[in-house]
């Protein structure tokens, strides 16, 4: 399994029950489909199951052709991430020009966005704790 590469920092902004923001997503916006290049997107389980039935592949084949098993950094936890197409900026291979072609079956991480969950209970300084954030972007 490859190591999974390093990512950039996540500064641990806890949001809350009663955080609120603003956010919108559609053709008129200038970043239109730019979160959906160059980020590694971790599949859960049910992300599986929901992608295999909705392309009619079998778990084998859905793993083969669109997933790369890795080793989350620092701690050695195995994932499985959606594979990139490289001639495409590394967009995901269900992204095109008019948005998501799985938008009612997208990965967990893809409904989430703009917010992302994140644990350092790794790490002995912190409670451990999971906490959301805002996934800020250069677009």
């Amino acid at each position: 399994m490859a190591q999974a590469g390093k990512t950039a920092a996540i500064v641990p902004e806890r949001l809350g029950p009663k955080t609120r923001f603003k956010f919108r997503c559609d053709k008129e916006v200038p970043c239109f489909t730019k979160c959906c290049k160059g980020t590694d997107i971790l599949l859960t389980p049910y992300d599986i199951v929901r992608l295999k039935k909705r392309l009619g592949l079998s778990s084998e084949e859905f793993l083969a052709l669109y997933t790369d098993p890795r080793l989350l950094e620092k701690t050695d936890l195995p994932v499985i991430v959606l594979k990139k197409m490289e001639a495409q900026e590394e967009a995901c291979p269900f992204v095109r020009e008019d948005g998501c072609i799985i938008y009612t079956d997208r990965p967990t991480a893809c409904r989430y966005y703009p917010l992302g969950v994140a644990s350092l209970s790794y790490r002995e300084d912190v409670d451990g704790k999971d906490f959301f954030f805002f996934v800020h972007e250069p677009h």
